[in-house]
């Protein structure tokens, strides 16, 4: 590509100075070769799927030379792989406004527009995506995870979306279901240092986990310890002979049972807790989707009244008044099986609650 004055977009030759303007031109050129460094920095790292390494690259290649089109170019490819519809939208549109005529982006831009259906699909993505970074803020995982299962699965490019879900997963304790998103970004991009880092938390939760459980013994045996010791100074001569050696191994067994204690009622606790959380999500969602099923019907009848009744009540502290609108739901309904599923995600969160 033919280098331009910056003065009056002239044609430059190889002299230090613009034939048409005079302008000297010797720092224009050494500022243009180190803009294309980097633009075949993002080119060569876009090539091995780096795209984190290439969006970086080429931003500083446009930070130093906004007009340098094919790197505006290569960066709204790379942000589309990325599932960053919009923004890679807005690159081509700033490219075909610098250089309108024999401009790649063109195509690009007049394609997207063409398509309604893939720009809709970006733009309720971004919506749920903003929506679940709002409730991570805000401490609601569960209602999060369900707008980023959502994005995923309309827009599974979308690499941000893959990065969050990991994140939030890994910190509900669901570290197989983790790595999987994990793996789906870095299928994506492999570059992503988000990513790794969240596989250096992964490899380091087995470590951490062992510490706390033999933290967790240790403190259980000396407690135990020090209260057999406590009893044996009471007892005194009692641990002689055989009975003495029926009473060792009754507190041998005791302070067998205290250590096993320490280890597997926390872990019982925590699967407990996970698994209610699990329903809960399962109920939402489910709740939602038929919400929306039943408000995208031409006649919203009482099963969809009912159902917004329901979204609006708390599991804990309304629990008849949900039985009373299930059984509604069941009479008012032409289809009852619809709804069976939900009913049973219902039960479900009751009887984990019960047994806690």
């Amino acid at each position: 590509m033919s280098m331009l004055c910056y003065q009056c977009g002239n044609t430059l030759g190889a002299g230090k100075y613009c034939l048409r303007c005079g302008a000297d031109v010797q720092m224009y050129r050494k500022i243009a070769r180190l803009a294309n460094r980097y633009y075949n920095e993002g080119l060569a790292r876009a090539s091995v799927r780096d795209l984190s390494g290439a969006v970086a690259a080429l931003k500083q290649c446009l930070a130093i030379d906004k007009r340098n089109i094919p790197a505006r170019n290569l960066l709204g490819l790379v942000l589309y792989e990325r599932g960053e519809t919009i923004d890679a939208l807005a690159e081509w549109v700033v490219s075909t406004n610098y250089l309108p005529h024999d401009n790649l982006a063109e195509s690009y831009v007049e394609a997207l527009q063409k398509d309604r259906t893939e720009m809709d699909l970006a733009s309720n993505a971004i919506h749920k995506f903003n929506l679940a970074l709002e409730q991570a803020r805000a401490g609601s995982n569960d209602l999060a995870l369900i707008q980023l299962q959502y994005v995923t699965e309309k827009v599974p490019r979308m690499v941000k979306a893959h990065e969050l879900m990991a994140l939030l997963l890994l910190d509900e304790g669901d570290n197989a279901k983790a790595k999987k998103e994990i793996d789906a970004a870095l299928k994506i991009d492999c570059g992503s240092v988000f990513c790794r880092h969240l596989l250096q938390e992964l490899d380091n939760a087995p470590r951490q986990d062992a510490a706390k459980n033999l933290s967790r013994v240790n403190a259980a045996m000396k407690n135990t310890a020090e209260n057999v010791k406590e009893k044996a100074g009471r007892v005194g001569g009692a641990l002689q002979g055989r009975a003495g050696k029926w009473l060792r191994f009754l507190l041998g067994l005791i302070l067998l049972v205290c250590a096993i204690e320490g280890i597997l009622v926390p872990t019982i606790s925590r699967n407990r807790e996970t698994a209610v959380n699990q329903a809960v999500a399962s109920y939402a969602e489910q709740m939602e989707s038929l919400r929306l099923r039943l408000a995208a019907s031409e006649d919203k009848n009482e099963a969809y009244e009912i159902l917004l009744q329901m979204s609006e009540l708390d599991i804990d502290q309304d629990r008849d008044k949900i039985e009373e609108l299930f059984l509604q739901l069941s009479i008012t309904s032409a289809d009852s099986d619809l709804y069976k599923s939900l009913y049973d995600s219902w039960r479900l969160i009751l009887a984990q609650r019960s047994g806690q």
